[in-house]
Parts: C-alpha cells; structure tokens; sequence
C-alpha cells in the first residue's frame, strides 16, 4: 500500500491474525524462506507487480499476468492451490479451493499459468462482480504502469 495509514492498517490487521506480510521486492527469498520451513504462502495471482511483459490469454485477449507463482512451482516442487472468496449476503463469504496444481517431472511454468488462468476464469464467469480489476490487464503500458510505481514504492 503506497500510503503508510493504509498500509500500517493492513499491516495491524494481519498481525492481529498471525499473519506476516513479504514485500514486493524481497519476495522471492521470503517466499523461499516461508516454503523452506513447509509453511504456506498467499500471493495475488492476478495482478503482476513486476515490471517483465508476461503475456498469457484471458477471456481470449493477450493481458499481462504473473508468471512468478508456476515458475516458483516448477523451480521448487511447491504446488499452487487456487483459492477464490466470494462474498454472499449478510456479510458472509464463500471461500472456494481448487485441487493442487503439481508439477510434473519436466512441467513448463506456461502450461501451469494456462491452468491457474483456467481456473481463474471460470471462478470469475461464475459471478464477474465478484472480481475487481485494480489494472486494465489487456492494456500493457497501464500494466507496467502499475508494476514500475510498486517497485519504485
């Protein structure tokens, strides 16, 4: 969160929870940390903070897309297990997962990111208002737009 009240809110209710929080920036060590003591690691698999042109195609369009969790997979073993929240009526919320995706002997991160973009689509179809897009994903300079000020930040 670029401002610091926001970000000191997140950052207060997270600890509340138990919950610590790797920068962008410092992700992949702390991830390699996180996955090195067999603990879990949440990332946004939708929106893409590094400035690199990862093209994959959703809803039949090239958008830009983070490649960094199936290339983390391949490189580490480490399945991927797609988690969706939907929120319901009466403040309640519907917290989905999907089935591990694990690498197989020789697994190429693009068709581990064809899966995850899969699933993505077809958990956004079900209810497209439950997805807010923060970045227009098919609009490339609005992308690495968003990437270069989160590194810089």
């Amino acid at each position: 969160m670029k401002d610091p009240q926001t970000a000191a809110l997140f950052d207060s209710r997270r600890r509340m929870r138990s919950r610590s929080v790797i920068t962008v920036g410092r992700s992949l060590r702390g991830i390699l940390e996180v996955l090195r003591r067999n603990e879990i690691v949440c990332v946004a698999g939708d929106v893409d903070f590094m400035p690199k042109i990862d093209m994959v195609n959703i809803f039949g369009a090239p958008a830009r897309m983070p490649m960094g969790p199936a290339r983390l997979c391949v490189k580490t073993g480490a399945p991927i297990v797609p988690g969706f929240v939907h929120q319901r009526p009466r403040g309640r919320y519907l917290f989905r997962i999907h089935p591990p995706i694990v690498p197989g002997p020789g697994a190429a991160p693009e068709a581990l990111e064809e899966r995850i973009v899969e699933i993505m689509q077809k958990e956004i179809l079900e209810d497209p208002t439950q997805w807010f897009a923060f970045v227009d994903y098919w609009n490339l300079e609005a992308s690495l737009a968003l990437a270069r000020e989160t590194v810089e930040s």
